[in-house]
């Protein structure tokens, strides 16, 4: 394996942690090179479950999107407002990339809302060479340099165009820019201590049985120590992420670590926006509304602390609800049940 930072696992958005882990193994790795500033990390699971036996996973995912590599049935996975199920069974593996909140815009041609809770094949919005690293990534057994595959397949990505340019569309930033939050710029631990975002809607992406195939009619042998080829681009493309994606990504994580921003007005004030703008912004790249995202961390705070048996009227409050009565029904709402339910369920795993 290359020499990359393997991150700690923080699983608060994967429900009932402890049974997902004797169903899967699950690691995590540090995109390097132009693929760290538009992913978050990479997250591979494997499974090997006994005949008859299947694990369904639920997932209350990152408002963001995955783009997730398994043989056969690659996709794009947009977040959405509802929690995920994933059907495990038999023996197989994924290849994930959590892209950073805002950052996979520059491959989509309409505002991620249109397609929230959506998997789309691969290749639809990334053309036939993410067929291609698919292979390769497969064909190497080893994480490290799997890994290395996709960080050099990004780097000539982002080195073409993308869809149409998205200037005019939300606000300019300030010649000086804004100031990032404590802990969001620079704190790595702060952005790695993700969940591995599985991808959203119920029931096939991990059922091979339910897979299309999207591979048929590629070479039948790609060597895993060639990048896949990619067109060069005729004109000079910038690989920076657009400002207004930065800036949403860092508005995102700051929400994600900051229970202070409790509501919409408080995140706009943070970042010296309207309440309009930041909705502008958040349609056009999250395709999440910002107050979605704020009740999406502050539930998976709530799941993360579930098994410490937490004074659940105080966390309400805390967590800027109006009372332990609001926390119940916006709980119950996404994850189907209590949060004194889903703790003594956690609880009982751990015993």
């Amino acid at each position: 394996m290359d020499d990359r930072e393997l991150l700690p696992l923080n699983n608060r958005a994967i429900l009932e942690p402890r049974a997902a882990a004797q169903s899967f193994r699950l690691q995590r790795i540090l995109p390097q090179g132009a693929a760290a500033a538009y992913i978050r990390h990479y997250w591979l699971i494997e499974w090997n479950l006994p005949p008859g036996i299947v694990h369904t996973q639920e997932v209350l995912e990152h408002p963001t999107v995955n783009v997730v590599l398994q043989r056969g049935c690659s996709v794009v996975s947009v977040a959405g407002a509802e929690r995920s199920r994933q059907r495990l069974e038999g023996r197989d593996e994924v290849f994930g990339m959590l892209f950073r909140p805002g950052l996979f815009r520059r491959w989509l041609d309409c505002d991620p809302g249109e397609l929230a809770g959506r998997r789309l094949p691969a290749e639809q919005v990334l053309g036939p060479t993410v067929l291609e690293l698919e292979r390769a990534v497969f064909a190497e057994p080893d994480s490290g340099r799997r890994a290395a595959l996709v960080d050099a397949f990004w780097m000539e990505r982002v080195k073409m165009p993308g869809p149409p340019s998205l200037s005019g569309t939300v606000p300019a930033r300030s010649e000086s820019g804004l100031p990032a939050p404590a802990g969001t710029l620079t704190d790595r631990s702060g952005c790695t201590s993700l969940t591995a975002g599985l991808p959203a809607p119920a029931g096939t992406l991990f059922d091979r049985s339910g897979c299309t195939s999207l591979a048929a009619g590629l070479p039948s042998a790609l060597s895993p120590d060639l990048v896949p080829a990619l067109p060069i681009p005729t004109a000079s493309v910038s690989t920076d992420p657009d400002a207004s994606a930065q800036l949403v990504d860092r508005i995102v994580t700051g929400i994600q670590l900051d229970r202070g921003q409790r509501s919409v007005e408080d995140v706009a004030a943070r970042w010296g926006l309207s309440s309009r703008s930041l909705q502008r912004l958040f349609r056009t790249y999250v395709g999440m509304p910002p107050k979605a995202v704020i009740r999406r961390y502050r539930l998976h705070e709530t799941m993360g602390l579930a098994s410490g048996d937490p004074d659940w009227a105080a966390l309400a409050l805390e967590l800027g609800y109006f009372d332990q009565a609001h926390l119940i029904r916006d709980f119950k709402a996404v994850v189907g049940m209590t949060p004194g339910s889903y703790a003594k369920r956690i609880i009982e795993e751990e015993t």
